[in-house]
């Protein structure tokens, strides 16, 4: 008990020499680039987990799925650059839930290859998509200019939350 109200006192005190010198921080300060916060040791940092638009988690605590096993009856829509893919996925409860996303939030066209990409876009370079079991096929441009067949194993990254799909990073 008392080593953790010395760590405890510790992390307040590298809290408050790390502090901005006003007395009451505002929204409108800024904490310089260089400042690092550094927890006592044995203080635990709790884990950060964001879920998709929608996620409801006050049914419990259920950890994210391959989207293959729980959803089904999956479509790829194409609209433009869109790439939504339409499925219907099971939720917490059990009942199925219609889910859309867009697959270009999640992936990018690397020199004509499909790859796993925060915000890739892969719609504005790739086109002829189709989803066909959980592999995503496209045709993508190169760097060259020249056009490639390529796909992706969608159930990698791709996950069910509570009925929503999202990609796990």
């Amino acid at each position: 008990m008392v080593k953790s109200l010395v760590n405890l006192a510790l992390a307040l005190g590298l809290l408050a020499a790390t502090a901005v010198a006003s007395p009451v921080a505002s929204p409108q300060d800024s904490v310089p680039a260089t400042a690092v916060l550094v927890p006592a040791e044995g203080i635990p940092i709790p884990d950060l987990v964001l879920y998709p638009p929608g996620y409801n988690k006050t049914e419990g605590d259920i950890e994210a799925r391959g989207y293959a096993g729980t959803c089904r009856q999956c479509t790829l829509t194409n609209g433009g650059a869109g790439a939504d893919l339409y499925c219907q996925c099971t939720n917490i409860a059990g009942n199925l839930r219609d889910s859309f996303y867009d697959l270009n939030r999640c992936i990018g066209n690397s020199n004509g290859n499909l790859a796993w990409w925060i915000n890739g876009g892969f719609g504005g370079s790739c086109n002829s998509a189709k989803v066909g079991g959980t592999t995503l096929s496209a045709n993508c441009r190169t760097t060259s200019g020249a056009v490639r067949s390529t796909s992706i194993n969608l159930d990698v990254h791709l996950q069910n939350w509570d009925g929503a799909i999202g990609c796990d990073f």
